[in-house]
């Protein structure tokens, strides 16, 4: 028995009462001729047949509501935040501790360095060389608007591996990979009704160290030494099942403070900002090539 007339004059009533969650698969499977309906879909369904405009009381505009559906962004958002998350007071306590030891540094240095690093022989950049790895948390927000889902869980388990290259006291460069874990997505009526929504990063920037502690007995790297970081990061946000995936290239900031032990090994702690959703903190453990007791 075909009751497709009667479930479209149940969908069209559900429309002029502005709710449509008696519209079920069952309802939408039943109604002949109907194609392309997404069973991840029900719940935007639903929420665009209860704003519908049009009575909806024929195939046709029913149609045209499924596959506007169906062809509507449903991305997890990364923010495009400029210089990620951290605020104005962050930036300008950097600035000014940049400005207060500039005197010392020829900011043109390190752009000196890298265009002559054709010419480095492979001995000097394996005595120069850094690597480390660490873990730490995150603060994971997506943005959310274009779904129908609400952040559930914002903190993850961030994972950091790194490498890189140290030209002076001041200046180094890096090249590093974190998966900075997951967020979590809710929502009751989706099917699924949690998703996670994974981060990971891919940066390569530029630090500044400070050297606060460096006396005349301590060669290199004694001490606290700390660091800003300024560089870029290419954000993957990996979502589930219904949404889509976004990845961007954000500018990375960060700051934090290397702690030296012996024999070139330290403990860096580090707070990094990817975007104004993704921020990390993470302590890591280093080994510098060119240090040795």
């Amino acid at each position: 028995r075909d009751c497709s007339e009667e479930l479209l004059a149940d969908i069209s009533a559900a429309a002029d009462g502005n709710d449509a969650s008696g519209v079920t698969m069952d309802v939408l499977n039943g109604i002949i001729g109907l194609t392309g309906v997404d069973p991840s879909q029900l719940a935007y369904y639903q929420e665009a047949i209860a704003d519908a405009d049009a009575s909806l009381d024929s195939l046709e505009e029913l149609q045209a509501i499924i596959d506007s559906v169906n062809d509507q962004s449903k991305d997890v958002v990364v923010s495009k935040g400029g210089v990620g998350s951290f605020n104005f007071l962050w930036l300008s306590l950097m600035s000014g501790l940049l400005a207060f030891r500039k005197a010392n540094v020829r900011a043109v240095r390190p752009m000196l360095y890298l265009l002559a690093g054709a010419s480095v022989s492979g001995q000097a950049l394996a005595n120069n060389a850094y690597f480390g790895i660490g873990a730490g948390v995150s603060d994971l927000e997506p943005n959310t608007e274009q779904s129908l889902y609400e952040v559930s869980e914002e903190q993850g388990t961030a994972f950091q591996i790194f490498t890189g290259y140290q030209f002076n006291d001041h200046w180094s460069v890096d090249l590093s990979y974190m998966d900075l874990g997951s967020a979590e997505l809710e929502n009751a009526s989706l099917t699924p009704a949690v998703v996670d929504v994974d981060y990971s990063a891919l940066s390569v920037g530029g630090m500044y160290h400070f050297e606060f502690s460096k006396d005349d007995a301590c060669q290199r790297h004694c001490g606290l030494d700390p660091f800003i970081t300024l560089g870029l990061s290419d954000l993957n946000v990996d979502a589930g099942t219904g949404l889509s995936e976004d990845s961007s290239t954000l500018v990375r900031v960060g700051l934090g403070a290397d702690y030296a032990l012996n024999d070139g090994w330290a403990l860096r702690f580090m707070a990094t900002s990817f975007s104004e959703d993704a921020v990390a903190f993470s302590i890591n453990i280093m080994k510098r090539f060119n240090v040795s007791d």
